[in-house]
């Protein structure tokens, strides 16, 4: 059986790593343990089905909570696809089996 400080050092690593992997696996990625309320949005411009616009999108793929890869940042969007003014920004959260979830970021522009 573990000695009491071990099972006590044990129990606070979990309280300071796990609330990462929660968060991960339901809402947006962000520090939030119970619910997550989203992100606050910012009104742009409105994007008319008549206006030449461009979209680019970027995921990040997590497996099981705790390995993420991937950049799904605006900035890094805006450079790769060359937009000089953003319209609008979307994202999505595809889960699957609890083990693994992608988090993607769409970006619409000129």
């Amino acid at each position: 059986m573990l000695k009491k400080p071990s099972s006590i050092f044990c129990l606070l690593l979990l309280l300071i790593f796990y609330p990462g992997c929660i968060s991960i696996q339901h809402g947006n990625p962000s520090l939030t343990i119970f619910k997550n309320q989203g992100n606050v949005g910012i009104y742009g411009k409105l994007v008319s089905a008549k206006e030449q616009f461009r979209q680019g999108e970027s995921c990040i793929e997590s497996y099981f909570g705790l390995f993420s890869f991937g950049d799904a940042s605006t900035e890094m969007i805006q450079s790769k696809f060359h937009l000089k003014e953003i319209y609008s920004i979307d994202h999505s959260i595809k889960t699957q089996y609890f083990f693994f979830q992608e988090y993607c970021t769409t970006v619409y522009g000129k």
